[in-house]
């Protein structure tokens, strides 16, 4: 394991899978709304779902930053404060992240003639923030699963849903929206706690 290349280990950090939890929201919350008014913006989707991954990165890099700080990633060689070789630059770069991905994400909001889903994401990140950022770290404290459940279903998967719609158009959140969300916040959930068991 100490031969590993620097590339590697570099391949490891990026975590390529955990960006398909920006993937699913947008897609369902589109497709939700699809259904609803048979309307689909191409390019919105695009930037919700560039914004996002921006966003799920500044979750990896600034929980590797915060655990960098407690030691937890003391053995861990894929760390990236580890192998950027600074903790500030690393936190610095996954703040940038997130000023980015929630510029683009209120952009489309601002497109949207609707800032009530801007509003629910801005929850979703405060979730992410109080699961893994100081001085909450609720991650730690046996409460990372509702968080999750509530950032990515029912607040990311809806705000998608509303942000994909007609300008100016306004309708009532559907049921098919409410049941889609709670599956994705369940789903998702469910991958973190199963996160937690090394044989799964």
């Amino acid at each position: 394991d100490h031969n590993i290349s620097r590339e590697i280990l570099a391949w490891r950090a990026i975590k390529l899978p955990i960006y398909t939890v920006a993937l699913i929201p947008i897609t369902v919350g589109c497709a939700a709304a699809y259904l609803q008014t048979g309307v689909y913006f191409g390019k919105r989707y695009l930037v919700l779902l560039v914004s996002s991954v921006l966003v799920i990165a500044w979750l990896n890099l600034s929980n590797d930053v915060y655990d960098f700080d407690t030691g937890a990633d003391e053995n861990k060689r894929e760390s990236v404060v580890k192998l950027v070789g600074s903790r500030r630059w690393t936190h610095s770069a996954a703040w940038l992240l997130l000023a980015l991905g929630m510029t683009g994400l209120g952009s489309v909001a601002v497109e949207a003639q609707n800032m009530k889903p801007l509003l629910l994401l801005c929850c979703s990140v405060l979730c992410g923030y109080v699961y893994q950022c100081p001085p909450f770290r609720l991650s730690y404290k046996g409460v990372g699963e509702p968080l999750c459940f509530a950032a990515f279903g029912p607040l990311a998967t809806t705000a998608f849903y509303l942000l994909q719609t007609r300008t100016r158009f306004v309708f009532a959140i559907s049921r098919a929206i409410i049941c889609s969300s709670f599956l994705v916040g369940l789903t998702t959930a469910l991958i973190l706690f199963c996160s937690h068991f090394h044989q799964v």
